[in-house]
């Protein structure tokens, strides 16, 4: 999984908030502009790493 937010390119911290989108793109929550129907989940990095990790590219 990529470690870094897809728009502003900052990397993840655990505690960070964060979108997981259709597209397979992670992006902190405070980033996110696009149609809320494209999120497919929302939390911590940690948890959205640890549980989605398999349908994530690198």
């Amino acid at each position: 999984m990529k470690e870094t937010c897809s728009k502003c390119q900052a990397v993840f911290k655990e505690d960070d908030q964060v979108v997981l989108d259709i597209f397979s793109k992670v992006t902190h929550v405070d980033c996110w502009d696009d149609n809320p129907g494209f999120v497919v989940t929302e939390g911590e990095y940690k948890d959205i790493s640890e549980s989605y990790a398999n349908l994530v590219d690198g």
